[in-house]
């Protein structure tokens, strides 16, 4: 707005000098137009009256007036009469006639002196002393002369008419206006141009005072239109900022700084979209470009890291999913002068996706497998049955057999015995739904534990160990993690087999919120076009599958151990990922979250920037000591200092919820006992229709109901174990601002 006015403001300055310029200018052409006017008139009455001037003296006269006694003075003073009267009666001054003797100008014919030096009372023949120059040169010409003369008789206009008489004497027929008279007129003329001037001037005010009045309502209406426009940016809840045209930030508004976690002195005139590293490496920079190339709006969905925008230092920059909306302002040019982006944050929504595509993915190979698993349980079952009695048998006959051929059928039956209970241990982890039982404890422990387990196994085999440096403590159940790292460290064993320098390395460290366990082999490696049938069950390439000789005849695979880890890390909401190249190796990479046993510094502040609730009565039921532990700790510290009671089964909390009112409950699915959680959420619900619960649950049944069971109570939500200590208070939070709470 500054601009416009400082611009309005000039131009309207400059027209008002043009007009005034304009006046001034049209009342100089007009005086000096009539002034010409006015001269050209009295240089015609003076020429009419110098030309009559003939026609008044005797015909002969200047051939007679040769010297001063050539004319009698009666003659002369009749003569002066007539010239006397022509000048009173025409208005003029002087009306006279001079002739040039000797260069000298001589007055011959005049009308009467007012007050004569000689008894002719004229100037006849007296000499024109001090004449002005131009009478000298009108001699030399033809035309008449027009001129301001000055003499000792004062200042004249005056013309000089070039005569000749019959006997060809030259002599100037002069007429002569007083230069008062000349002046009165001009000066009645600039007085008429100064007048219209003065008049147009005039009109110039009301014009002022009319565009000054409308200048200033304009300005004032612009005024309030961009304090309102501002006053919609600044509380404008929705992340907006406003770029120029070459993509710089010139404007935002708090909750784009709170959003971004910047402050103004940190990108106004300093972040640059086309200079941001983050959109050009995400592949998004052709999309920002064709918004100011075609003026067209367009949105982008980015996962953005503003602290690594490499152009502009930003202390606390944020991280998080955004939909980004990019709407163009057009100038009268139709060329985008600015850019309007405005930012929402789809974290939390992605992370619900994600976290409905991963059920939905869990939910559909729990179904595939489902009867697989029925089969394969049922069968192991029997299995292990046969295994024990032929394994008891083959042991008794071992230590009667007197026959070194029978002993080593025996001992044959015997390894392949142990080998069909290996089998059936992971047909059985297979058939297994089971959720994880979760505890703290070390993964480095943990490693170095199975890789002891299997020392036997290794030797020959040179074993290298990497510890990350202060790696927190792992929540997970540590059976599943032991048995998922006992087979891929088996795996990469039996990959082992045929190399000449055998070699693992495993390394284990953390970065930013997750840990990582590495596997690294120099083996067999595994072909390109099986790594993507490497988790299916039953799949292997070892034993009779082995048809290019990769693996030490003798070694054999049951097909479901991948299956069973892959299953294990999935569910404690890590992943895996496996890279390998034939004759070279294989690298398998696990990562799990890592979930903090109370809150720290920077997970406090971001609960303190959502709305939060605090000192609130809470029923927290989960049977496993390390994770109640933690959600304890989050729940009754700061910043929510909330009151908790803690069941660890099902029992434990039926009995509190009937002596206590609960404002929320926290509610494990599986709980050991003869009540589950849907036994105590049925309970809760007949005492109060409207107590919010969350449920913290990873298992698949429950997985499966929990859909229909939200359609149906709103005052209910869902968290997958395990969940970081951040998400679990912001669901608690959501609840307790429902508003149907």
């Amino acid at each position: 707005m500054p601009l416009l006015k400082s611009h309005n403001k000039l131009l309207f300055i400059l027209s008002i000098i043009l007009f005034i310029v304009a006046i001034l200018l049209y009342g100089f052409l007009s005086y000096r137009q009539n002034k010409d006017e006015i001269l050209e008139q009295i240089d015609k009455q003076l020429y009419n009256q110098a030309i009559s001037l003939k026609y008044a003296l005797p015909n002969d006269f200047h051939d007679r007036a040769t010297d001063a006694q050539a004319i009698s003075i009666d003659e002369d003073k009749y003569l002066a009469n007539k010239l006397t009267r022509f000048v009173q009666e025409a208005g003029f001054q002087y009306n006279y006639t001079v002739i040039k003797k000797e260069d000298k100008l001589f007055f011959v014919a005049s009308d009467l002196v007012a007050d004569p030096e000689n008894e002719r009372g004229t100037f006849y023949f007296y000499e024109y002393e001090g004449a002005d120059e131009n009478f000298y040169d009108a001699f030399d010409k033809d035309t008449p002369t027009y001129k301001t003369v000055s003499d000792k008789w004062g200042t004249v206009r005056t013309v000089m008419v070039p005569e000749r008489s019959p006997g060809g004497i030259k002599y100037l027929a002069c007429a002569d206006f007083d230069i008062t008279y000349v002046k009165g007129l001009l000066q009645t003329n600039l007085f008429k141009s100064i007048t219209t001037v003065f008049f147009f001037l005039l009109l110039t005010i009301p014009i002022i005072k009319v565009y000054t009045a409308s200048y200033k309502d304009f300005l004032e209406n612009l005024k309030q239109k961009s304090e309102f426009l501002d006053k919609v940016i600044e509380s404008a809840a929705l992340s907006t900022w406003i770029s120029d045209e070459h993509g710089t930030a010139i404007r935002t508004n708090p909750a784009c700084l709170d959003f971004f976690g910047a402050t103004e002195d940190e990108v106004i005139g300093k972040y640059n979209l086309f200079q941001d590293s983050v959109i050009e490496e995400k592949g998004f920079m052709p999309v920002v470009k064709s918004v100011f190339d075609k003026g067209e709006p367009a949105s982008i969905i980015i996962d953005y890291d503003f602290a690594a925008v490499d152009h502009v230092d930003v202390k606390n920059a944020t991280h998080k999913t955004i939909k980004t909306v990019l709407t163009p302002i057009l100038d009268n040019n139709k060329k985008v002068s600015n850019v309007i982006v405005q930012t929402i944050d789809i974290t939390e929504l992605k992370k619900s996706e994600e976290e409905k595509i991963r059920v939905n993915k869990i939910i559909a190979e729990h179904e595939k497998l489902s009867l697989v698993g029925r089969v394969a349980g049922k069968m192991a079952h029997d299995f292990n049955n046969i295994l024990g009695i032929i394994m008891g048998n083959s042991e008794l006959a071992l230590a009667y057999s007197p026959d070194e051929k029978t002993k080593k059928r025996l001992e044959l039956i015997h390894k392949q015995t142990i080998r069909g209970k290996n089998l059936t241990k992971n047909l059985v982890a297979f058939a297994k739904d089971q959720e994880p039982k979760q505890e703290f404890f070390s993964i480095d422990e943990k490693i170095d534990l199975v890789l002891n387990l299997l020392k036997k196994d290794l030797e020959g085999i040179n074993v290298m160990r990497r510890y990350g440096h202060g790696i927190p403590d792992l929540l997970a159940d540590s059976g599943m993690i032991e048995h998922a790292m006992v087979n891929i460290i088996q795996n990469s064993i039996h990959a082992l087999s045929l190399t000449e320098r055998p070699e693992i390395i495993v390394h284990t460290y953390h970065h930013r919120e997750l840990i990582f366990i590495e596997i690294d082999d120099n083996g067999c490696g595994i072909p390109s076009n099986f790594l993507d049938k490497i988790y299916e069950p039953s799949s292997t390439l070892k034993g009779s599958k082995d048809i290019t000789g990769m693996y030490k005849l003798g070694i054999k695979g049951t097909g479901y151990g991948m299956s069973n880890v892959k299953k294990y890390i999935e569910q404690h909401k890590g992943s895996i990922s496996i890279k390998s190249e034939p004759q070279k190796g294989t690298k398998v990479t696990i990562n799990l979250p890592i979930i903090k046993k109370e809150l720290t510094n920077v997970d406090i502040q971001k609960v303190k920037k959502e709305k939060i609730s605090f000192e609130k009565y809470i029923l927290l039921v989960e049977d496993e000591h390390d994770i109640s532990d933690v959600q304890y700790n989050v729940l009754t510290h700061e910043p929510c200092n909330h009151k908790v009671d803690i069941a660890s089964n099902g029992q434990v909390a039926l009995d509190l919820l009937d002596r206590n009112e609960y404002d929320l409950i926290s509610l494990d699915y599986v709980l050991p006992g003869k009540f589950n959680g849907m036994d105590v959420y049925h309970h809760a619900r007949e005492k109060n229709k409207k107590i919010p619960i969350l449920f913290i649950s990873g298992n698949i049944v429950f997985l499966e109901s929990i859909k229909d069971l939200k359609k149906k109570d709103s005052y209910i939500d869902h968290l997958s174990k395990p969940c970081k200590n951040v998400d679990y208070l912001k669901c608690i939070n959501q609840l307790f601002e429902n508003p149907s709470v």
